[in-house]
């Protein structure tokens, strides 16, 4: 079974990427201090005002969960172990993605090499990254973050992992 490693997201991607985090965080933290300030506040109903904030906190702070463990599972990369070594699985990749019509947008020659599915109007389309090792490839694929989180997505990133590791004739 192959090992999972987590992808590195770089500059406005991971902005993009986590931004639906920082700001459910941001509400919790701002549920918070209404919480520490009401008592204090000259408000004649501060239990009330307390209790919303407690609202806050326990919505904020839930969806905060919950969003995190879907972005640390979306996160995720497959590992694959080959019989050649980084540059020739660079080249092979490289080709694949060309095949596959993907519009390559970063490259590390040798080492990383990134790619975006389609380009719309609206989105740059899904990433997919793949790093290369000695006798590893790494592939990861996450859903373009404008567009959606769902299953199909996530379904879908599945799939162009699949993609590029039949591709490269896995061997694991």
């Amino acid at each position: 079974m192959p090992r999972h490693e987590t992808l590195q997201l770089r500059g406005f991607d991971r902005a993009r990427f986590f931004a639906p985090l920082w700001c459910c965080l941001y509400v919790a933290g701002l549920s918070l201090a209404v919480m520490i300030v009401a008592p204090f506040a000259s408000v004649s109903d501060w239990r009330g005002a307390e209790a919303g904030g407690l609202f806050g906190l326990v919505l904020s702070g839930g969806l905060s969960l919950a969003l995190r463990t879907l972005q640390r599972r979306q996160l995720r990369c497959l590992v694959l172990h080959t019989q050649h070594g980084a540059a020739r699985n660079y080249h092979e990749v490289e080709r694949a993605l060309a095949a596959f019509g993907w519009r390559v947008t970063y490259r590390e020659p040798g080492n990383l090499i990134e790619a975006r599915t389609g380009e719309g109007a609206l989105h740059d389309g899904d990433l997919i990254a793949v790093r290369l090792r000695e006798h590893e490839v790494i592939i990861g694929s996450i859903p373009d973050p404008s567009v959606s989180y769902s299953r199909s997505a996530a379904e879908r990133c599945a799939a162009y992992r699949e993609r590029i590791s039949r591709a490269l004739g896995r061997t694991d």
